[in-house]
């Protein structure tokens, strides 16, 4: 099951909720190394409508350096967040990085079965969709514009 911070805020505000939700949990942590492009994509679906490479856009984006850096602290939090819970309950989760999954599903599927006990055969993916990255060269001229403008390295980001 997929969770984002916002899913535990949610169970926890009744008490014990999460824990009944799921009482002998695992987990696998994905996250993307590419933060940057983490937060183009991420401001191009809200805009387009298009969060699936597969998925027809519906409208245009529109480049907007402020919103791509409150994107990138809203998923620096959420990653902040996520490294406190599981420090506080003691647990280390199974990393998964997004580039990796793009690049060698069924290894990181077979990994990810095997770190949950179960076995994941070829025949048992075919017919399911690549995971393929959104970008596109709008993403990149969005990368290259954002680093020209914002990338000064004479300061550290607050968050």
């Amino acid at each position: 099951m997929k969770l984002h911070p916002w899913h535990i805020d949610l169970l926890s505000t009744a008490e014990g909720a999460v824990a009944a939700a799921f009482p002998s949990p695992r987990f696998v942590r994905l996250i993307r190394q590419d933060l940057l492009g983490q937060a183009i994509s991420l401001l191009r679906a809200r805009q387009t409508g298009s969060y699936h490479s597969h998925i027809q856009e519906e409208k245009p984006a529109t480049y907007d350096a402020n919103a791509i850096d409150g994107i990138i602290r809203d998923l620096s939090r959420n990653r902040a967040r996520w490294d406190m819970y599981f420090a506080r309950i003691g647990v280390i989760p199974l990393l998964v990085t997004y580039e990796e999954l793009c690049t060698d599903t069924f290894g990181v599927l077979t990994r990810i079965a095997t770190f949950m006990g179960e076995t994941v055969h070829h025949k048992d993916l075919v017919g399911m969709l690549p995971i393929r990255k959104q970008a596109n060269s709008q993403s990149w001229e969005w990368r290259e514009r954002y680093v020209r403008e914002r990338g000064d390295i004479n300061y550290l980001d607050r968050m």
